[in-house]
């Protein structure tokens, strides 16, 4: 009931047609759930140990989880992740052992990075200057991944970080009082 409500005052605008040349970023998360569909091991889960943040040095979350009105969009949208404050440039890096399961160039999250954890789990890493590893890789916990950019539809630099749980995003804050 609250969620109408909500929906309810925000202006007429909210659900026009997206600006010009502007990606919706509901199918970059559409087709990443695709990949991780497609591509995750099924191996049973394993209890997780301690993750490592996924950008080391840098702990402003300048957008949470969550459903907000887009800054670029002007829409009503999912969040499926968090946006972590980072200058350009800075690591991003694998919240725990992993394999590459996708290196990608989305319109709406720029360069991107989705990793397998087993057991269910995957972690995306989004708007990414350049990236350093390939699909297939097995990625160690704590190694970067990339490096936080500008790419895709943003604002500043920043990495987009989520956590996929059995093909559905989760709050990665769930899992930021295990990180080191």
């Amino acid at each position: 009931m609250l969620a109408l409500v909500m929906v309810l005052t925000f202006p007429v605008a909210v659900w026009a047609a997206l600006p010009a040349g502007a990606a919706d970023p509901a199918q970059d998360v559409e087709e990443i759930a695709r990949w991780i569909r497609e591509r995750q091991d099924g191996a049973a889960p394993a209890p997780l140990p301690p993750c490592a943040w996924p950008a080391p040095g840098h702990a402003e979350i300048t957008s949470p989880f969550g459903y907000r009105l887009h800054p670029v969009l002007k829409r009503f949208r999912l969040h499926a992740g968090l946006d972590i404050g980072a200058p350009e440039g800075a690591a991003a890096a694998a919240c725990w052992d992993g394999v590459v399961i996708a290196v990608a160039e989305l319109p709406a999250y720029g360069r991107v990075v989705v990793l397998d954890h087993g057991g269910g789990l995957a972690t995306v890493y989004a708007h990414l200057s350049a990236v350093r590893v390939s699909e297939g890789d097995r990625v160690p916990q704590g190694d970067e991944v990339g490096w936080v950019g500008v790419t895709g539809q943003v604002t500043g630099p920043h990495l987009h970080f989520e956590v996929w749980l059995d093909g559905r995003p989760v709050d990665p804050l769930r899992y930021a009082d295990m990180c080191e």
